[in-house]
Protein backbone atom coordinates (compact mmCIF):
# COMPACT_ATOMS: atom_id res chain seq x y z
CA UNK A 1 0.00 0.00 0.00
CA UNK A 2 1.66 3.29 -1.10
CA UNK A 3 1.89 6.32 0.97
CA UNK A 4 -1.43 8.20 1.24
CA UNK A 5 -0.66 12.14 0.91
CA UNK A 6 -2.93 13.69 2.43
CA UNK A 7 -3.55 17.99 1.76
CA UNK A 8 -1.87 20.25 4.29
CA UNK A 9 -0.74 17.44 6.76
CA UNK A 10 3.25 17.04 6.54
CA UNK A 11 5.72 14.34 5.21
CA UNK A 12 6.05 12.96 8.79
CA UNK A 13 2.28 12.44 9.62
CA UNK A 14 1.65 11.53 6.13
CA UNK A 15 4.52 8.66 7.51
CA UNK A 16 3.06 8.09 10.15
CA UNK A 17 -0.53 7.40 9.28
CA UNK A 18 0.81 4.71 6.52
CA UNK A 19 2.65 2.97 8.91
CA UNK A 20 -0.18 2.94 11.27
CA UNK A 21 -2.59 1.51 8.93
CA UNK A 22 0.08 -1.30 7.98
CA UNK A 23 1.08 -2.25 11.73
CA UNK A 24 -1.68 -1.07 14.02
CA UNK A 25 -5.10 -0.31 12.59
CA UNK A 26 -6.72 -0.23 15.96
CA UNK A 27 -4.62 3.14 16.25
CA UNK A 28 -5.32 4.41 13.02
CA UNK A 29 -8.98 4.26 13.00
CA UNK A 30 -9.05 6.93 16.00
CA UNK A 31 -7.25 9.15 13.73
CA UNK A 32 -5.87 11.09 17.03
CA UNK A 33 -2.62 11.97 15.61
CA UNK A 34 -4.43 13.88 12.57
CA UNK A 35 -6.99 15.65 15.23
CA UNK A 36 -3.93 16.73 17.38
CA UNK A 37 -1.96 17.69 14.43
CA UNK A 38 -4.85 20.11 13.35
CA UNK A 39 -6.39 20.88 16.55
CA UNK A 40 -2.78 22.01 17.66
CA UNK A 41 -2.66 24.54 14.04
CA UNK A 42 -6.60 25.68 14.71
CA UNK A 43 -5.14 26.89 18.23
CA UNK A 44 -1.97 28.36 17.39
CA UNK A 45 -3.99 30.95 14.38
CA UNK A 46 -6.83 31.10 17.07
CA UNK A 47 -4.61 32.02 20.03
CA UNK A 48 -3.46 34.98 17.52
CA UNK A 49 -6.18 36.04 16.93
CA UNK A 50 -7.06 36.68 20.14
CA UNK A 51 -3.92 38.39 21.07
CA UNK A 52 -5.27 40.94 18.44
CA UNK A 53 -8.62 41.40 19.60
CA UNK A 54 -8.05 41.36 23.33
CA UNK A 55 -5.41 44.26 23.15
CA UNK A 56 -6.94 46.24 25.85
CA UNK A 57 -8.10 44.65 29.25
CA UNK A 58 -10.23 47.39 30.44
CA UNK A 59 -12.53 47.34 27.73
CA UNK A 60 -15.79 45.34 27.41
CA UNK A 61 -15.50 41.95 26.63
CA UNK A 62 -16.69 40.12 23.77
CA UNK A 63 -15.17 36.80 25.02
CA UNK A 64 -18.98 35.14 24.50
CA UNK A 65 -18.85 35.93 20.70
CA UNK A 66 -15.21 34.24 20.56
CA UNK A 67 -16.28 31.43 22.68
CA UNK A 68 -19.62 30.80 20.75
CA UNK A 69 -16.92 31.51 17.14
CA UNK A 70 -14.95 28.85 18.43
CA UNK A 71 -17.06 25.87 19.89
CA UNK A 72 -18.96 26.20 16.21
CA UNK A 73 -15.78 25.90 14.04
CA UNK A 74 -14.74 22.62 17.11
CA UNK A 75 -18.48 21.39 16.53
CA UNK A 76 -17.69 21.47 12.53
CA UNK A 77 -14.51 19.73 12.93
CA UNK A 78 -15.60 17.38 15.27
CA UNK A 79 -18.60 16.05 12.47
CA UNK A 80 -15.69 15.50 10.01
CA UNK A 81 -13.77 13.97 12.29
CA UNK A 82 -16.55 11.52 12.72
CA UNK A 83 -17.79 11.05 9.24
CA UNK A 84 -13.40 9.32 8.77
CA UNK A 85 -13.73 7.54 12.10
CA UNK A 86 -17.22 5.74 11.09
CA UNK A 87 -15.81 4.64 7.95
CA UNK A 88 -13.49 2.05 9.07
CA UNK A 89 -14.33 -0.15 12.74
CA UNK A 90 -11.74 -2.89 13.03
CA UNK A 91 -13.90 -3.93 15.75
CA UNK A 92 -17.03 -4.38 13.97
CA UNK A 93 -15.11 -5.69 10.96
CA UNK A 94 -13.46 -8.70 12.85
CA UNK A 95 -10.03 -7.37 12.65
CA UNK A 96 -6.83 -7.92 14.47
CA UNK A 97 -8.21 -7.00 18.24
CA UNK A 98 -5.98 -7.58 21.25
CA UNK A 99 -6.47 -7.60 24.58
CA UNK A 100 -6.29 -3.74 25.05
CA UNK A 101 -6.83 -2.42 22.07
CA UNK A 102 -10.38 -1.42 24.08
CA UNK A 103 -8.75 0.58 26.46
CA UNK A 104 -6.67 2.12 24.49
CA UNK A 105 -9.19 3.55 22.06
CA UNK A 106 -11.28 4.80 24.71
CA UNK A 107 -7.74 6.85 25.92
CA UNK A 108 -7.04 8.18 22.48
CA UNK A 109 -11.01 8.82 21.70
CA UNK A 110 -10.89 10.97 25.15
CA UNK A 111 -7.03 12.62 24.12
CA UNK A 112 -8.96 13.48 20.60
CA UNK A 113 -12.32 14.82 21.99
CA UNK A 114 -10.32 16.59 24.90
CA UNK A 115 -8.26 18.27 22.48
CA UNK A 116 -11.13 19.65 20.48
CA UNK A 117 -12.81 20.89 23.74
CA UNK A 118 -10.04 22.10 25.07
CA UNK A 119 -9.45 25.52 22.24
CA UNK A 120 -12.67 26.18 23.31
CA UNK A 121 -11.18 27.25 26.45
CA UNK A 122 -8.42 29.43 24.60
CA UNK A 123 -10.28 32.58 23.85
CA UNK A 124 -11.00 33.02 27.70
CA UNK A 125 -7.52 31.92 28.77
CA UNK A 126 -5.70 34.47 26.20
CA UNK A 127 -7.72 37.27 27.42
CA UNK A 128 -6.89 36.47 31.18
CA UNK A 129 -3.38 36.94 29.74
CA UNK A 130 -3.25 40.00 28.28
CA UNK A 131 -5.05 41.67 30.96
CA UNK A 132 -2.02 40.70 33.21
CA UNK A 133 0.72 41.82 30.72
CA UNK A 134 -1.31 45.20 30.13
CA UNK A 135 -1.75 45.58 34.18
CA UNK A 136 -0.33 44.66 37.14
CA UNK A 137 -2.10 43.74 40.56
CA UNK A 138 -0.47 46.26 42.94
CA UNK A 139 -0.86 49.15 39.71
CA UNK A 140 -4.32 48.38 39.76
CA UNK A 141 -4.86 49.09 43.50
CA UNK A 142 -2.12 51.35 44.33
CA UNK A 143 -4.19 53.79 41.32
CA UNK A 144 -7.61 53.28 42.82
CA UNK A 145 -6.74 54.07 46.35
CA UNK A 146 -4.35 57.53 44.63
CA UNK A 147 -7.90 58.26 42.44
CA UNK A 148 -9.75 58.64 45.62
CA UNK A 149 -7.15 60.06 47.37
CA UNK A 150 -7.09 62.68 44.68
CA UNK A 151 -10.35 63.44 43.96
CA UNK A 152 -10.60 64.14 48.07
CA UNK A 153 -8.16 66.74 47.85
CA UNK A 154 -9.60 68.26 45.39
CA UNK A 155 -13.23 68.48 46.09
CA UNK A 156 -12.39 68.71 49.70
CA UNK A 157 -14.79 72.06 49.87
CA UNK A 158 -17.85 70.02 49.20
CA UNK A 159 -17.03 66.84 51.32
CA UNK A 160 -18.94 66.15 53.90
CA UNK A 161 -17.08 65.99 57.02
CA UNK A 162 -18.80 64.37 60.61
CA UNK A 163 -19.48 61.47 60.69
CA UNK A 164 -23.07 59.62 61.34
CA UNK A 165 -23.35 58.42 64.78
CA UNK A 166 -25.64 55.78 65.81
CA UNK A 167 -25.98 54.65 69.42
CA UNK A 168 -27.16 51.36 70.35
CA UNK A 169 -28.25 49.93 73.55
CA UNK A 170 -27.26 45.58 74.27
CA UNK A 171 -29.85 43.54 75.61
CA UNK A 172 -29.41 39.63 75.56
CA UNK A 173 -32.36 39.47 73.29
CA UNK A 174 -34.39 41.76 70.80
CA UNK A 175 -37.92 42.00 71.18
CA UNK A 176 -40.08 41.14 68.14
CA UNK A 177 -40.64 44.42 67.22
CA UNK A 178 -38.26 47.30 68.36
CA UNK A 179 -38.51 50.89 68.48
CA UNK A 180 -36.96 53.59 69.57
CA UNK A 181 -35.88 53.84 73.26
CA UNK A 182 -35.13 57.14 75.45
CA UNK A 183 -31.78 56.92 76.78
CA UNK A 184 -30.35 57.80 80.17
CA UNK A 185 -29.03 61.63 80.85
CA UNK A 186 -25.58 60.67 81.58
CA UNK A 187 -25.01 58.20 78.62
CA UNK A 188 -26.27 61.30 76.26
CA UNK A 189 -24.10 64.01 77.90
CA UNK A 190 -21.18 61.51 77.55
CA UNK A 191 -21.85 60.62 73.78
CA UNK A 192 -23.46 63.83 72.18
CA UNK A 193 -24.95 62.45 69.80
CA UNK A 194 -27.67 65.25 69.58
CA UNK A 195 -30.52 62.41 70.09
CA UNK A 196 -32.67 61.28 72.39
CA UNK A 197 -33.02 57.81 70.85
CA UNK A 198 -31.17 54.35 70.58
CA UNK A 199 -31.47 50.95 69.00
CA UNK A 200 -31.62 47.96 70.49
CA UNK A 201 -29.30 45.26 69.45
CA UNK A 202 -28.76 41.96 70.97
CA UNK A 203 -25.46 40.52 72.01
CA UNK A 204 -24.70 38.72 68.38
CA UNK A 205 -25.11 41.73 66.75
CA UNK A 206 -22.97 43.26 68.95
CA UNK A 207 -20.16 40.62 68.25
CA UNK A 208 -20.94 41.03 64.34
CA UNK A 209 -20.85 45.13 64.49
CA UNK A 210 -17.30 44.63 66.54
CA UNK A 211 -15.64 42.59 64.45
CA UNK A 212 -17.35 44.66 61.42
CA UNK A 213 -16.30 47.73 62.56
CA UNK A 214 -13.55 49.88 61.38
CA UNK A 215 -10.99 51.06 64.39
CA UNK A 216 -11.70 54.11 65.85
CA UNK A 217 -15.40 54.30 65.10
CA UNK A 218 -16.86 52.72 67.84
CA UNK A 219 -17.32 54.30 71.70
CA UNK A 220 -17.85 52.87 74.82
CA UNK A 221 -20.14 54.55 76.71
CA UNK A 222 -21.07 51.59 79.41
CA UNK A 223 -21.25 47.78 79.66
CA UNK A 224 -24.86 48.04 77.63
CA UNK A 225 -24.47 50.96 75.17
CA UNK A 226 -22.12 51.72 72.47
CA UNK A 227 -22.01 54.33 69.77
CA UNK A 228 -21.02 53.07 66.45
CA UNK A 229 -20.01 56.07 63.88
CA UNK A 230 -19.82 55.28 60.64
CA UNK A 231 -17.63 57.53 57.84
CA UNK A 232 -19.36 59.50 55.10
CA UNK A 233 -18.45 57.44 51.52
CA UNK A 234 -15.28 58.60 50.12
CA UNK A 235 -14.69 55.72 47.62
CA UNK A 236 -15.56 57.00 44.31
CA UNK A 237 -13.43 54.48 42.38
CA UNK A 238 -14.73 50.82 43.37
CA UNK A 239 -13.29 47.51 42.63
CA UNK A 240 -14.63 44.83 45.54
CA UNK A 241 -11.81 42.38 44.25
CA UNK A 242 -8.88 43.95 43.23
CA UNK A 243 -7.04 43.10 46.51
CA UNK A 244 -7.60 40.09 46.78
CA UNK A 245 -4.61 38.77 45.30
CA UNK A 246 -2.33 41.69 46.38
CA UNK A 247 -0.50 42.43 49.64
CA UNK A 248 -1.31 46.41 49.51
CA UNK A 249 -5.28 46.52 50.37
CA UNK A 250 -7.82 49.16 49.17
CA UNK A 251 -8.20 52.59 51.56
CA UNK A 252 -11.31 52.14 53.25
CA UNK A 253 -12.98 55.70 53.66
CA UNK A 254 -12.30 55.92 57.07
CA UNK A 255 -8.53 55.53 56.11
CA UNK A 256 -8.87 58.35 53.57
CA UNK A 257 -10.30 60.66 56.19
CA UNK A 258 -7.68 59.76 58.17
CA UNK A 259 -4.81 59.86 55.55
CA UNK A 260 -6.18 63.00 53.18
CA UNK A 261 -9.28 64.72 55.07
CA UNK A 262 -8.11 65.23 58.71
CA UNK A 263 -4.77 66.98 58.04
CA UNK A 264 -5.61 68.33 54.85
CA UNK A 265 -3.45 70.84 53.07
CA UNK A 266 -3.69 72.99 50.25
CA UNK A 267 -2.57 70.58 47.38
CA UNK A 268 -1.52 71.79 43.86
CA UNK A 269 -4.32 72.03 41.79
CA UNK A 270 -2.74 72.14 38.52
CA UNK A 271 -0.35 68.99 38.92
CA UNK A 272 -3.43 66.87 40.61
CA UNK A 273 -5.86 67.84 37.90
CA UNK A 274 -3.00 66.78 35.06
CA UNK A 275 -2.88 63.65 37.01
CA UNK A 276 -6.25 62.91 37.24
CA UNK A 277 -6.35 63.11 33.49
CA UNK A 278 -3.71 60.85 33.04
CA UNK A 279 -5.63 58.27 35.01
CA UNK A 280 -8.74 58.74 33.42
CA UNK A 281 -7.30 58.04 29.74
CA UNK A 282 -5.30 55.17 31.51
CA UNK A 283 -8.34 53.72 32.62
CA UNK A 284 -11.55 55.16 31.24
CA UNK A 285 -13.63 52.61 29.50
CA UNK A 286 -15.50 53.41 26.15
CA UNK A 287 -18.68 53.90 27.13
CA UNK A 288 -21.47 52.01 25.79
CA UNK A 289 -23.89 54.84 26.22
CA UNK A 290 -23.54 58.51 25.32
CA UNK A 291 -24.89 59.92 28.72
CA UNK A 292 -21.68 58.30 30.55
CA UNK A 293 -19.77 60.46 27.99
CA UNK A 294 -21.34 64.00 29.58
CA UNK A 295 -19.22 66.04 30.99
CA UNK A 296 -19.80 68.19 34.12
CA UNK A 297 -20.24 71.83 33.81
CA UNK A 298 -20.38 74.42 36.99
CA UNK A 299 -23.89 74.94 38.10
CA UNK A 300 -24.99 71.87 36.22
CA UNK A 301 -27.72 70.01 38.17
CA UNK A 302 -26.73 71.32 41.21
CA UNK A 303 -28.83 69.37 43.73
CA UNK A 304 -26.86 66.39 42.81
CA UNK A 305 -25.41 64.72 46.10
CA UNK A 306 -21.18 65.14 46.29
CA UNK A 307 -20.36 61.53 45.20
CA UNK A 308 -22.07 62.15 42.08
CA UNK A 309 -21.10 65.70 40.97
CA UNK A 310 -17.30 64.29 41.95
CA UNK A 311 -17.44 61.25 39.23
CA UNK A 312 -19.00 63.50 36.86
CA UNK A 313 -16.98 66.22 36.96
CA UNK A 314 -13.87 63.35 36.51
CA UNK A 315 -15.52 60.72 34.15
CA UNK A 316 -15.29 58.71 37.41
CA UNK A 317 -17.76 56.35 36.60
CA UNK A 318 -15.89 55.21 33.30
CA UNK A 319 -12.92 54.42 34.89
CA UNK A 320 -14.23 52.37 37.70
CA UNK A 321 -15.81 50.37 35.04
CA UNK A 322 -12.67 50.46 32.89
CA UNK A 323 -10.86 48.94 36.22
CA UNK A 324 -13.70 46.41 37.13
CA UNK A 325 -13.62 44.92 33.50
CA UNK A 326 -9.80 44.37 33.91
CA UNK A 327 -9.78 42.59 37.58
CA UNK A 328 -12.30 40.52 36.06
CA UNK A 329 -10.16 39.37 33.22
CA UNK A 330 -7.08 39.15 35.41
CA UNK A 331 -8.76 36.72 38.00
CA UNK A 332 -11.23 34.79 36.10
CA UNK A 333 -8.50 31.93 35.78
CA UNK A 334 -7.78 32.09 39.36
CA UNK A 335 -11.31 32.07 40.82
CA UNK A 336 -12.79 29.84 38.50
CA UNK A 337 -10.04 27.15 37.16
CA UNK A 338 -11.89 24.30 38.81
CA UNK A 339 -15.36 25.46 37.17
CA UNK A 340 -13.41 25.26 33.85
CA UNK A 341 -11.74 21.64 34.75
CA UNK A 342 -15.26 20.41 35.39
CA UNK A 343 -16.80 21.60 32.17
CA UNK A 344 -14.24 20.53 30.08
CA UNK A 345 -13.76 17.21 31.89
CA UNK A 346 -17.32 16.14 31.86
CA UNK A 347 -17.96 17.19 28.23
CA UNK A 348 -14.83 15.36 26.80
CA UNK A 349 -15.47 12.05 29.07
CA UNK A 350 -19.58 12.43 28.09
CA UNK A 351 -18.53 12.10 24.56
CA UNK A 352 -15.78 9.83 24.57
CA UNK A 353 -18.33 7.33 26.31
CA UNK A 354 -21.45 7.78 23.54
CA UNK A 355 -18.62 7.40 21.10
CA UNK A 356 -16.90 4.57 22.37
CA UNK A 357 -20.56 2.67 23.08
CA UNK A 358 -21.82 3.71 19.81
CA UNK A 359 -18.51 1.89 18.09
CA UNK A 360 -18.70 -1.25 20.11
CA UNK A 361 -22.49 -1.82 19.53
CA UNK A 362 -25.73 -1.65 17.15
CA UNK A 363 -27.34 1.49 16.53
CA UNK A 364 -30.29 -0.36 17.97
CA UNK A 365 -28.93 -1.28 20.92
CA UNK A 366 -27.04 2.11 21.41
CA UNK A 367 -30.39 3.74 21.39
CA UNK A 368 -31.74 1.84 23.28
CA UNK A 369 -29.19 1.79 26.19
CA UNK A 370 -29.43 5.75 25.83
CA UNK A 371 -33.26 5.46 26.32
CA UNK A 372 -32.59 3.57 29.31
Amino acid sequence: MSNTKRPFVPYFLNKLDDKLLRNNPSVWQTRTHLVLFFTALFAVVLSLFCLLVFFDAKQYSSLSGWVSFTALIVFIGFVFWLIFLLRFNVFKRFGNWYAWDGLKSFMLYFISIGAMVAVCFIPAAIETYRANLQFGNEEIVNEINELNATACKLEYDILPLKWRAEKCKVVDKTPDIVTGHETDTVAINIVDSGSLYYNVIDTAELRRRLGAADRDSVVKVNDSVYVFYECPDYSFVRSYSADEYTQNTLLTSAQLYRTVIKNYQKPDRTMLTKRMNELRIKWAVNSRYSSYNEGYEPGYEPNLSYDIRIKKKYDLSRISYGIENAVEKKYDWKRNWESYLRVFYYITLVLTMLLFIFRHSTVKTFFLSLLT
